[in-house]
């Protein structure tokens, strides 16, 4: 991250990545969805309801502020992706339904991904590491331009996160609040995500809820935490 690229109101971000996968669960498509313990022939449910995702991927974020507390920001985010489904198991088995193959259109072959991001964000936090009072909320755009190969996916999705923080002697109280809608060829992996990580279950979702067992187009959820300070360092 470059907070002055070029002058003070230009800011970079750039990442690049390699990330395996191995133990990623599916168990249908669905809110809830049941996990039971073994497959229906009794395979080991790490076999059976599990499959690999291989994706490295570049981003590259450019930040523009508008004004004191507005900043509009234009992103590129491309990946390689290289799905593995164990043969028979659950996830494979969906993929050969009739019904359901417009969520699994590559299956299991590599593809790439390229997706075009606009935000707008709302910044009037103290700090971005340690943020004790304020406000960050931001509405994006996701597009990905595919439908052909390599890259067969074909979708888009809006993002609404508005956060909120205050703070009541060594208490900060932090509130998010997250609605992400997904339209078009979604890619079957995305269902349970939002902005590259999972909705609910996860550390950035909403914890304490197993993960990948929600996935759908269509999500909302919040959280509400408590954050004391123990201790400062300078």
């Amino acid at each position: 991250t470059v907070p002055a690229f070029l002058s003070r109101r230009l800011r970079l971000e750039l990442r690049v990545s390699y990330t395996r996968e191995t133990t990623l669960a599916y168990y249908g498509v669905g809110n809830a969805s049941p996990r039971p313990e073994r497959g229906p022939n009794g395979e080991p449910a790490i076999d059976y309801f599990h499959y690999g995702l291989t994706h490295p991927s570049l981003v590259v974020r450019l930040r523009i502020r508008l004004a004191q507390a507005w900043s509009l920001q234009l992103g590129n985010l491309l990946s390689y992706d290289d799905p593995e489904l164990r043969e028979n198991s659950s996830i494979a088995r969906d993929a050969r339904e009739p019904a359901l193959r417009r969520f699994f259109r590559a299956g299991d072959a590599a593809h790439w991904i390229n997706l075009l991001e606009y935000t707008l964000y709302y910044d009037t936090r103290d700090g971005e590491t340690s943020t004790t009072r304020g406000m960050f909320h931001q509405l994006r755009l996701r597009l990905s331009p595919g439908g052909v190969d390599p890259m067969p996916y074909r979708y888009g999705q809006v993002n609404l996160t508005l956060r909120w923080y205050g703070t009541w002697s060594r208490w900060t109280f932090a509130t998010r609040l997250v609605g992400d809608v997904q339209f078009g060829d979604v890619p079957f992996y995305e269902l349970p995500r939002f902005e590259d990580t999972f909705a609910l279950g996860g550390a950035n979702g909403v914890r304490g809820v197993p993960a990948q067992r929600y996935s759908g187009k269509l999500k909302l959820f919040g959280n509400l935490e408590m954050r004391v300070a123990l201790a400062e360092l300078h």
